[in-house]
């Protein structure tokens, strides 16, 4: 790893992929919103209420696909409107709505109270700013534009950082299946096996990683199909010891070379002194994450 390069660990996925979920389980339950047609109502906010569907940050959304699912959903709450481009038929045009202007408002102000009285909590603001910079040094590499950073949606809270957030992920997930044919769930349970270097129960690579238990357990039989773990019950015939095997070491091994080649690419653009904060902000935020959660034995050395 290069010199100020933005380093992948397993603590950096696991800080942000509990952010991730945190934003997406807020914004279901009290919105009823998904994570995708979020990020598009805050990027309409952010080109003064109107874009045309191309025009959607390509990381964000994965393929234009996508964000026609999520604009769909989107004008079917009367979120939105479409309409098509005069001089291109074949062009959609979004337009917000009033009501879809207030939702994103609301959640962008919830999620900010929910992070701020969670794993934020002892944050002070030049803190949260911090963490929020650390996110947008990566915009650039991650195909998001400049104008995404703003504050039209909320004080605090850029699109850009909701945006840099799935990005981040969905480049790890690609990470972990084009290098070791694993979802990503897979290769953190197999990293953490590595790490530890023995036999865990599926209950502790759960609690460890923060992950539901019955997301480990498939993730485990799905690891145990491909022979990269071995997996025999504890004294109590009830609970499932996990080891990897030399082939899932030698896969995790793949699937980290490649998450640290994709994370260092997405910063690439970012100045150094911006990429050597990132990782000590992504450091900070994990050790935050541990004393929120109270789950002992949580860091990875």
């Amino acid at each position: 790893m290069a010199k100020n390069e933005v380093e992948f660990t397993p603590n950096m996925a696991t800080a942000v992929i509990d952010v991730h979920h945190r934003i997406t389980m807020h914004l279901k339950e009290e919105h009823g919103l998904p994570f995708l047609p979020c990020c598009v109502l805050a990027s309409l906010r952010s080109h003064g209420g109107t874009m045309l569907i191309p025009d959607f940050p390509s990381a964000m959304i994965s393929n234009e696909n996508t964000v026609v699912a999520a604009a769909i959903r989107l004008e079917q709450r009367g979120l939105v409107e479409k309409t098509r481009r005069e001089s291109d038929r074949r062009v959609v045009v979004l337009h917000e709505t009033p009501e879809g202007a207030a939702l994103v408002k609301r959640a962008f102000d919830g999620v900010y109270r929910q992070m701020t009285t969670t794993v934020w909590r002892r944050y002070s603001d030049g803190s949260i700013d911090e963490v929020l910079q650390a996110f947008h040094a990566s915009a650039a590499g991650l195909g998001i534009s400049d104008i995404e950073v703003n504050h039209e949606v909320h004080e605090t809270l850029a699109p850009a950082f909701f945006m840099a957030i799935a990005s981040l992920v969905r480049q790890w997930t690609q990470a972990a299946s084009i290098a070791g044919s694993t979802s990503l769930t897979e290769y953190r349970c197999l990293a953490l096996l590595e790490d530890r270097r023995k036999p865990l129960p599926c209950s502790e690579l759960a609690d460890t990683l923060l992950i539901d238990r019955s997301t480990v357990s498939a993730a485990v039989k799905s690891l145990l199909a491909k022979r990269l773990v071995r997996v025999k019950r504890g004294k109590d015939g009830r609970q499932r010891i996990v080891s990897a095997t030399e082939s899932g070491k030698a896969n995790a091994a793949r699937a980290k070379a490649e998450l640290e080649k994709r994370t260092a690419a997405c910063y690439a653009d970012a100045a150094p002194q911006l990429r050597a904060k990132a990782n000590e902000v992504y450091t900070r935020m994990y050790i935050e994450l541990v004393e929120w959660t109270g789950v002992e034995g949580l860091l990875i050395v």
